[in-house]
């Protein structure tokens, strides 16, 4: 929220959202450590490597991927003027390609070790990335192309990810286990969108940008090149964070 609203009206107008942020989850920490029976054991996270890496790596994994089809959707519809079901064909290749490949990588985690299997489709995701950087976004079939590999990457990384952070862990501690990695992904769902869009919001200026989230089309070169822009530097911060990912997910005890 504070990304959002800073975004359009000013980084010091809203200051005093991030230090409640702050302040509230500082507090959280401290009273945690303090209680007898914590609603959550910080120790999992400061003496369980493979515990603390799966978390982290799929927080990065989130942030990165969620906002691509909210982007391209507006890309697709509102910049380069698809019609809606067209645009939802080109990022359906993206899920049907995630899908078609989770069965596989559970077997191949087995197999080779989950980590492993993980850090691949960090590394495929950080690859896709990479390719809407560099080719030309203008064809859809570019697009649809470097999403494949992004589902692909998304069907490696899913999977082997959480079987590593479950594996990491006693039975005993399977229900936090599972609730701090499901929590990991609502955070990094909600970060991924609220980056991208102070990202744009930044680039666009505010009444671009209503006009953009409302659907009207966006005729003047100005703003175009402005969207382009932000959705560049989107996709950069997504492909560091992804390849950041590969080294997390290979993290273990010594």
């Amino acid at each position: 929220m504070y990304l959002i609203l800073s975004a359009v009206s000013g980084w010091l107008y809203y200051i005093y959202l991030l230090i409640i942020g702050v302040t509230s989850l500082v507090a959280f920490i401290v009273v945690e450590r303090k209680v007898v029976n914590p609603m959550l054991d910080l120790n999992l996270f400061t003496r369980n490597v493979s515990f603390m890496a799966g978390n982290v790596t799929a927080l990065l994994n989130y942030i990165s991927t969620y906002s691509v089809p909210f982007l391209f959707s507006l890309y697709l519809q509102v910049v380069l003027g698809y019609n809606p079901f067209v645009a939802g064909l080109i990022l359906v290749s993206e899920p049907v390609f995630m899908a078609a490949l989770s069965p596989v990588s559970g077997k191949l985690s087995d197999k080779y070790g989950s980590r492993e299997i993980a850090a691949l489709g960090m590394g495929l995701i950080g690859l896709a990335f990479v390719m809407l950087l560099l080719l030309n976004i203008k064809y859809a079939i570019y697009i649809a192309i470097s999403l494949m590999i992004l589902g692909i990457g998304f069907g490696f990384f899913s999977a082997p990810n959480t079987n590593s952070v479950m594996g990491s862990v006693n039975p005993d501690k399977y229900g936090v286990a599972s609730g701090v990695l499901g929590t990991m992904r609502f955070m990094g769902q909600l970060l991924s969108i609220t980056v991208a869009s102070a990202i744009l919001v930044s680039y666009l200026g505010r009444y671009a940008s209503l006009y953009l989230f409302t659907g009207i089309m966006l005729g003047n070169i100005t703003v175009y090149q402005s969207f382009i822009t932000g959705l560049k530097v989107v996709l950069i911060i997504s492909a560091i964070l992804s390849f950041i990912g590969v080294y997390t997910s290979l993290l273990r005890e010594k």
